[in-house]
């Protein structure tokens, strides 16, 4: 369905085909759909009398308000260059590009949390994202200057995304092991975060209605 929003044009009531450009407005919608599903699973928990859930959504046992911002702004960065990398490679090659992920999660892990890590294991990490680079379209490279820059572009946006998503996991997985927060809490938190992160900045961009122009014809 991505892939579909964001590639593909679509014809308006005055029968004129127009792509939908703006990324950081399907953002918001899936930001305010994950922050909807949290709030009323942290309710029906709240209000289900069971000792085995009170920690689940009990405040005690939140992260630092200020440190969930900082994933949530990677957060929205990270779905943000998911959907424009769309507009350049196709979405199997962006699942592809997913299997390289674990090299910068271990990369970020020893620079955030001091994991270390084994010679041979960063070594196939770097094997597997060869190997992924080899079958996927960005690196099947013709001679048409085009479709060097768009791979290029492509390249760059699953390279964005791909750095500040680890950055997300690698942040959120810290906060939960030092304050033993449920992950219910964090999709909160996150979600409240780049809901505010996103409005903001359609708003100051004057993009909001724009979207939602689009949406209506």
């Amino acid at each position: 369905m991505q892939e579909r929003i964001v590639k593909f044009s679509y014809v308006g009531s005055n029968g004129v085909k127009n792509k939908f450009k703006n990324s950081q407005f399907l953002v918001l919608s899936n930001r305010i759909a994950g922050l909807v599903l949290s709030f009323i699973i942290m309710i029906f928990f709240y209000l289900k009398p069971k000792k085995s859930v009170e920690n689940i959504v009990s405040v005690d046992n939140w992260p630092p308000i200020y440190a969930s911002s900082y994933s949530s702004l990677t957060n929205v960065l990270s779905s943000w260059f998911q959907y424009e990398s769309l507009k350049y490679v196709s979405f199997s090659t962006q699942l592809l590009s997913k299997s390289c992920k674990s090299i910068f999660v271990m990369l970020l892990g020893t620079l955030i949390s001091g994991t270390r890590y084994k010679p041979n294991e960063y070594m196939s990490v770097i094997m597997i994202g060869v190997g992924v680079f080899m079958f996927s379209d960005i690196g099947n490279l013709t001679n048409a200057k085009t479709s060097i820059s768009t791979s290029l572009s492509g390249l760059a946006c699953l390279l964005g995304y791909l750095i500040t998503d680890s950055f997300t996991s690698t942040w959120q997985d810290d906060l939960i092991k030092k304050n033993k927060v449920s992950s219910l809490v964090m999709m909160f938190l996150t979600n409240v975060f780049s809901v505010l992160y996103t409005l903001s900045s359609l708003y100051s961009q004057n993009e909001f209605q724009e979207s939602i122009n689009f949406s209506n014809t």
